[in-house]
Parts: C-alpha cells; sequence; structure tokens
C-alpha cells in the first residue's frame, strides 16, 4: 500500500515551492482520502505556539470541519492539537517507544458532534518538533495500517 505516488517525493526535491507543486501535493493526499487541517484557525504575526485561548477560541470550527470530513482516525501533528482534540497530555517519547515496540498510543478525542474519535498523538514533523521522531511514528502507523488490511 503506498499512500502517495511513489514519485512525489523525487518531484517534491526537484520542483520549487510553486501552486502548482502545492496543488500536486494536495491531489495526491486527497487521491489518498486524507485531510489536513489547522488547530488555529487564523495566524498571528511571527512564529510563537499559539495561546491556550485561541486554541479554545479555533475549537469549534475545528471540530465542525472533523465532523463533515472524518470516516477514521486522526494524527495530532504536535502537543497543542493533541491536547486540544483530546483534554489530555502524553509524553511523546513514551508513544514513540511503544510505537517502536509495535503499540500504537490512540487515545479517544473529545466527543465531535457525538461521536469520539481515535487519535495518535505524533511529534510535530518541522520546524521546531522532531521530524525523525514524527517519521518514525508515522511509519510505524503505516506498518499496522498495512498490517490490518492482509
Amino acid at each position: 500500500m503506498s499512500w502517495v505516488d511513489p514519485t512525489l517525493a523525487a518531484d517534491l526535491r526537484r520542483l520549487e515551492p510553486s501552486p502548482a507543486l502545492v496543488d500536486r501535493l494536495v491531489a495526491a493526499l486527497q487521491a489518498q482520502r486524507f485531510y489536513i487541517t489547522d488547530a488555529v484557525k487564523c495566524c498571528d504575526d511571527g512564529a510563537k505556539l499559539p495561546t491556550a485561548r485561541r486554541l479554545a477560541a479555533a475549537w469549534p470550527q475545528l471540530a465542525d470541519e472533523i465532523a463533515l470530513t472524518m470516516r477514521c482516525g486522526l494524527v495530532a501533528f504536535g502537543l497543542l492539537p493533541f491536547g486540544l482534540l483530546t483534554g489530555q497530555s502524553v509524553r511523546l517519547a513514551d508513544v514513540l517507544w511503544d510505537a517502536q515496540h509495535g503499540q500504537l498510543h490512540w487515545v479517544n478525542s473529545r466527543p465531535i458532534a457525538g461521536v469520539q474519535y481515535p487519535v495518535l498523538p505524533c511529534y510535530f514533523p518541522t520546524g521546531r518538533g522532531n521530524p525523525v521522531g514524527a517519521t518514525k511514528l508515522l511509519r510505524a502507523l503505516r506498518t499496522s495500517l498495512e498490517s490490518e488490511q492482509t
């Protein structure tokens, strides 16, 4: 099972950021029925982390998006979205350890339109996040999904 076209990664390395590149990436994700959104619905100037107040203000719109688009589970990239979605906190190093030993750490979301969705906490994959840890967690997720299909 391939999540996206195998040539996409090579093309992304070769192409400059452009609207056409973004369109291709979005089309690849849509073809695999991925939905990507942000927990905060408007950005501030600078790269500051959003405040708890901003996250709380964004919750109704995020919950509506999830209720309209979700069919299975969520991957929360970073502890802020994970906390917003679940009302809980985790130690990502423990989640990674468990994932590398065959156990994914799914946590039920807060009720969203009366439904709780499984949420997988994951490192934020860029910037101040942990790209290596995120990659390892996503690989464990892919392995788990592939084994469920066989």
